[in-house]
């Protein structure tokens, strides 16, 4: 029976691994030294990063790159749902405090959303009751609008490793095409 289990686990790995990378739009993107880039820990991420928490910090950030074939809301819809994940410590709203830019490209268009605040993480996924309040984190979410479709590039981690990052992250943008 374990000789049988040990088998089908790779195999299940694999379908897993080969969701939308295998068919579909295919990104290609330069990324930035000491990023880890991780099979993703969900079916519905396209590709799933690690990026370095830096001194101070307690943990590492995620980013987190989505991709839906039969698509994912249009950019406002996008944007509005990040903006409401964040929650600032005086109670006001967390829209007056997010910056929202738009950066266009020949092929495609970045809308980009910095926030800071209390993240207020679903922990197991989008369909999670339980949420998971994270102080001093710092949101930057990208909708790059493109040929093939659109995808979802949602960063959270703390703020000041976050913050330590941006400018990768937009170099990281910036190499991103789609085909």
């Amino acid at each position: 029976m374990n000789r049988t289990l040990s088998l089908l686990i790779p195999v299940l790995t694999l379908v897993f691994a080969d969701v939308s990378p295998g068919e579909g739009p295919k990104l290609k993107f330069e990324v930035p030294e000491g990023w880890k880039q991780e099979q993703p820990s969900s079916r519905m991420r396209y590709a799933q990063f690690t990026i370095p928490k830096v001194k101070g910090d307690t943990e590492d950030s995620t980013l987190a790159v989505f991709h839906f074939p039969g698509g994912g809301g249009d950019v406002q819809a996008n944007l509005d749902r990040w903006v409401g994940q964040m929650q600032q410590p005086d109670g006001s709203s967390s829209k007056d405090k997010a910056n929202i830019t738009k950066k266009e490209y020949e092929d495609r268009t970045a809308n980009i959303l910095k926030v800071s605040g209390t993240f207020m993480d679903q922990v197991g996924g989008p369909f999670s009751v339980k949420v998971v309040p994270r102080k001093d984190y710092r949101m930057v979410a990208v909708v790059l609008t493109t040929k093939p479709g659109n995808f979802y590039f949602k960063w959270t981690g703390p703020e000041a490793t976050v913050k330590a990052h941006e400018e990768e992250f937009e170099k990281f943008i910036d190499s991103t095409t789609a085909e």
